[in-house]
C-alpha cells in the first residue's frame, strides 16, 4: 500500500490566509483534487498492468477516506510483475506510475493553496 503526503513548505502560508483556507475546506477541494488524481491514476495503472488472464487488473483497488488515499495491487504475482525474476524480465506498471502521477496531485494540491 502506497501514500501520498502533502506537506507545506512554508506553514506560515496557510495561517495568514485564512480566508482561503476556510473558501477550500468548505469546498472540500482538496478530498476531491485526491480523488480526481486518484482517479486518473487508476486508469493509468489498469491501463499499463499486463494482461494475460485480466486477474491482475481486478485487483487493482483504491481507497479513500477520512483524511487518505490509497492504491492497492493484491495479486500475489503483482511483485514478480513489477520487478521480475530470475527468469522473466520486468513489467512495471505500478509503482513508476504512482510516483510520476503522485507529483502531479501534489502540485494540483498546493495550487489550492495559492490565493484565489
Amino acid at each position: 500500500m502506497s501514500f501520498i503526503t502533502v506537506e507545506h513548505q512554508n506553514p506560515g502560508a496557510v495561517t495568514n490566509k485564512l480566508q482561503n483556507w476556510s473558501n477550500i475546506q468548505k469546498n472540500d477541494l482538496v478530498l476531491k483534487t485526491v480523488i480526481n488524481g486518484l482517479d486518473d491514476l487508476y486508469e493509468i495503472v489498469w491501463k499499463s498492468a499486463p494482461v494475460r488472464s485480466g486477474y491482475l487488473r481486478s485487483t487493482i483497488k483504491t481507497f479513500s477516506g477520512d483524511g487518505f488515499a490509497a492504491m492497492t495491487v493484491t495479486a500475489y504475482y503483482a511483485r514478480y510483475q513489477e520487478k521480475g525474476t530470475t527468469r522473466n524480465r520486468a513489467h512495471p506498471f505500478f509503482y513508476q506510475n504512482l510516483i510520476s502521477h503522485s507529483i502531479d496531485i501534489i502540485i494540483a494540491v498546493r495550487q489550492l493553496y495559492k490565493v484565489m
